[in-house]
């Protein structure tokens, strides 16, 4: 055997081609093409389709068996009653149903003629269920058929007959029966090989049960069983049918795979169908059902192709949507047929409002759709709370008619919402004249109570209590202290704050006196009645109170001087005016406390010197002793001192011991020689 190594077809060494050629069999040595199918001329095919209907192959040269005829033809049905259809031409001969037949009933015998019955007209010829039962020629058996028409068949025991072995003949009337010869039978068994072995016998022979090695069918196992068995393995067939996509897995396969008889079920295209054709290569056929997508009432509709409706918009309807009405309005502005929810109304509302004589004048609000979100929690930070639209029907707004109305003052009349209708201030300053003459109220516009006239302010109206902004009097600048008051203001009762005279401390002065008073009297007020604080040249404080004007001169100074002698010893007063140039000298006495205190001073330097000298010395003496650095001491000499050894303090015990052992040894030996 050979295989093709690209499509692993079989061929015997006698069927194995010699040329290379492609596919469709039309080009040899076929040129490679990287953009076509190895082995391809590139062509098409144009083989004639099996089974052969006229037409060839479309494809492309390619491996394998042609598909089946796509193309569309007009066929009718085989009795030829219902109109031609659009069919392909593998699938053009069709059935329209089988004919129906005869619904009439009428009385007819069986075919004996024994019997009859009412039966379908249809059905003529039945069978009773009754025995022929009548004679045969041989006049001794009878007839064992069943309802049959004609003569009656023959005796099957009369004339010659033979043993069961077939090897004897016999001439024996049908009322006996022919007895085996004893013979071997040696009939052929159904094996087709071997003979029966048993003697003659009635009936039929056993099947063969001699022992012969087989091969099964796939010819990949032997065995020895009996010549009556077939023997077949187990092995599977793997080699794939002819849609080249199932196993064959029958067991013991003898090479011919049936072919596949499986439904290919494959989806189809459109994604709503399967292939209902039986398994085959390539590529199944478009789905050939239709689908209707139509508008939202139905009245348009378009026909696509099955699988294109998912994508397909709906057609535009002309005409009126046929929803009803859901507000209060019984006919709604007419729209084209949509689908989803209509547009909301856009109509006025106009029901009658509790709060007034008006009517609803907002856009017609019986269905506001309003979103809601979820309020459960995130389970990652990916998901997101979805809004659910619901449609509620709200209340009615305030009533917005404009009406005129005037402010509480009297100021303006203003246009306003009928909602708002009622006393209103227009937010100025009342503007009207306050008791004081002077100003005008400035509360914000209000109502106004028991008002002389128009310009005049009533009970309701703020009472002026800002500070009266009139000139006192001529020569003063501050302002009144008292509130704002009709009429001329009274005297300056303000204190001002002044420097006195000396400039030690300030005065707090009436400003009504300050201004009404002479020079002297200014004078007078000015001082602070305390003593002057200025020194004098002589270097006295100035004796006066204090006063306006220069100080007196240092010559009429009376203040008492205390002068002292050089030694501080002795001390007498004089007044200022004639202390200066006056001396005190000292006496005998003061000049001996200075010689005494002269001598203790020099004897306090000298005892300072001397101790100054002693530190200085012990400073170098320390200073040298540590530049010369620590002495040593001198170390001990040590003498060698040699102990005496153990055999020369003991010597004299171990020479008497040695001396007196000699002897008695001498002793002994000679009493032993006596």
């Amino acid at each position: 055997m050979w295989f093709c190594p690209k499509c692993r077809c079989e061929y015997k060494q006698t069927e194995r081609p010699k040329e290379y050629i492609c596919f469709c069999g039309e080009t040899v040595n076929p040129k490679f093409d990287p953009w076509s199918i190895p082995h391809s001329c590139g062509k098409v095919c144009a083989r004639q389709l099996t089974p052969k209907c006229g037409h060839s192959c479309l494809l492309l040269c390619h491996p394998g068996p042609c598909p089946p005829c796509p193309k569309m033809v007009q066929a009718r049905c085989h009795c030829g009653s219902q109109p031609p259809t659009s069919r392909r031409c593998c699938a053009k001969e069709w059935s329209c149903g089988p004919c129906p037949l005869c619904p009439e009933r009428s009385t007819q015998s069986c075919i004996c003629g024994r019997n009859r019955s009412i039966r379908p007209c249809a059905e003529p010829q039945w069978l009773c269920t009754e025995v022929c039962g009548k004679l045969l020629e041989c006049s001794n058996h009878s007839c064992s058929d069943i309802c049959h028409r004609g003569k009656c068949p023959p005796c099957p025991k009369s004339g010659k007959r033979t043993c069961p072995c077939g090897k004897t003949t016999l001439d024996l009337p049908c009322t006996e029966d022919v007895p085996p010869c004893g013979d071997t039978c040696e009939l052929l068994l159904s094996c087709g090989h071997h003979n029966c072995t048993r003697r003659c016998h009635s009936g039929p022979c056993e099947t063969c049960r001699q022992m012969v090695n087989k091969i099964c069918r796939c010819g990949k196992r032997e065995k020895s069983i009996q010549c009556s068995q077939e023997f077949i393995c187990d092995i599977k067939c793997p080699k794939l049918k002819n849609c080249q996509r199932h196993q064959c897995r029958r067991k013991c396969c003898h090479g011919q795979c049936p072919p596949c008889e499986q439904i290919c079920g494959r989806q189809l295209s459109c994604k709503n169908h399967k292939c209902p054709s039986v398994c085959h290569r390539g590529l199944c056929y478009p789905c050939p059902l239709t689908k209707d997508v139509s508008c939202n009432c139905g009245s348009t509709t378009l026909t696509v192709p099955c699988g294109r409706e998912r994508v397909t918009k709906p057609p535009k309807c002309s005409q009126v949507c046929k929803t009803p009405s859901n507000c209060h309005h019984l006919i709604r502005k007419s729209h084209r047929c949509h689908f989803g929810p209509c547009p909301p109304c856009k109509q006025i509302c106009g029901y009658k409002l509790a709060s007034c004589d008006h009517s609803c004048r907002m856009a017609c609000h019986d269905n506001k759709t309003i979103s809601r979100a979820e309020s459960r929690p995130l389970t990652s930070p990916w998901t997101t709370n979805h809004e659910e639209k619901q449609s509620i029907p709200i209340r009615c707004g305030p009533c917005s008619v404009p009406v005129m109305r005037t402010c509480l003052g009297e100021h303006e009349t203003i246009s306003m919402p009928c909602f708002k209708d009622g006393e209103f201030s227009c937010g100025r300053p009342c503007g009207r004249l306050l008791s004081c003459d002077n100003h005008r109220c400035q509360l914000q516009c209000h109502t106004v109570i028991q008002a002389p006239d128009e310009e005049r302010s009533g009970l309701d109206c703020e009472q002026c209590e800002k500070p009266c902004i009139k000139p006192i009097q001529s020569g003063c600048t501050h302002e009144c202290l008292r509130r704002c008051h009709p009429g001329e203001c009274g005297d300056c009762r303000q204190m001002v704050k002044r420097q006195c005279h000396c400039s030690s401390m300030s005065v707090y002065v009436k400003c009504c006196e300050l201004t009404s008073s002479d020079d002297s009297s200014t004078k007078l007020l000015l001082s602070c009645k305390g003593n002057c604080p200025k020194m004098l040249k002589c270097g006295h404080q100035c004796s006066l109170h204090c006063h306006f004007g220069p100080c007196i001169d240092a010559k009429d100074c009376s203040r008492k001087i205390v002068v002292r002698c050089p030694c501080k010893r002795l001390k007498k007063d004089y007044p200022c005016s004639e202390a200066q140039g006056i001396s005190l000298e000292c006496n005998e006495e003061c000049r001996k406390i200075v010689m005494k205190t002269e001598k203790e001073r020099k004897e306090q330097e000298r005892i300072q010197q001397e101790e100054e000298m002693k530190l200085h010395k012990e400073e170098v003496e320390k200073y040298e002793r540590k530049k010369q650095g620590r002495k040593r001491r001198p170390r001990k000499q040590q003498e060698d001192v040699e102990e005496p050894s153990w055999f020369s303090v003991h010597r004299n015990v171990i020479i008497a011991t040695v001396v007196v052992v000699a002897i008695l040894a001498v002793v002994i030996h000679i009493a032993l020689a006596e």
